[in-house]
């Protein structure tokens, strides 16, 4: 009787691979694995390739539509010149019931000055008013000297009251000429060089600052 000595018990697997895990020895076994193996990449590829497109358009910036800016109309320059005095018009022409831009127009025919202007005529004030401490106070006129009555110049170099005497000079202008603009600019301009010049030229600052209402 003979002993083995030192014999090792055999050693046991800890994993042991399924029966389905091993590919089938035959050829039909192997062609049936090489389709199945084929068939779970490309699904593997379908739902790789449908997923990817949805994340990636997560991060990708969406189209926006173009943001039209609104064409300045021609008055823009315009009004900006009288843009310091925008709040003043508006209360004197609320108050005397003119229309703003009136008086947006003389302010604009004098070159929108600043409150302490003085014109080679005799002229004060952003409004250009002819005032009676002038050198044209004493200009004749059919009824005596023209502006002997008018404001001094100190008075119109406060730009707030020199637009509020404009406001209620035109509203009588106006009324006397039984609302035709160009009448009542004629008057406020008259007395002075090249009155009907100015008159002219101060109806096209209205229309154009009246432009966007005109249009419709």
């Amino acid at each position: 009787m003979s002993t083995v000595l030192n014999e090792q018990p055999p050693k046991k697997k800890w994993f042991r691979r399924p029966r389905w895990f091993h590919l089938p020895r035959s050829r039909a076994g192997k062609f049936f694995g090489a389709i199945l193996v084929a068939v779970l990449l490309v699904v593997l590829f379908i739902s790789i390739s449908g997923i990817r497109p949805r994340i990636v358009s997560q991060f990708q910036p969406q189209p926006t539509e173009p943001v039209i800016e609104p064409t300045p109309g021609p008055d823009a320059e315009l009004r900006a010149q009288l843009a310091p005095y925008a709040a003043q018009i508006e209360s004197a022409a609320g108050l005397y019931k003119v229309h703003p831009d009136i008086l947006g127009a003389i302010i604009l025919e004098c070159g929108a000055p600043k409150e302490d202007y003085v014109g080679v005529q005799g002229q004060a004030g952003v409004t250009c008013v002819m005032v009676s401490d002038g050198p044209g106070a004493f200009y004749d006129c059919s009824s005596g000297a023209c502006f002997i009555e008018r404001p001094v110049s100190e008075m119109m170099f406060n730009s707030e009251y020199a637009i509020k005497w404009t406001a209620l000079r035109m509203a009588r202008h106006i009324a006397e000429s039984d609302g035709v603009l160009s009448t009542a600019f004629a008057a406020y301009w008259g007395g002075t060089e090249n009155a009907t010049a100015k008159a002219q030229k101060t109806m096209e600052y209205f229309e154009i600052l009246t432009y966007d209402q005109q249009v419709p």
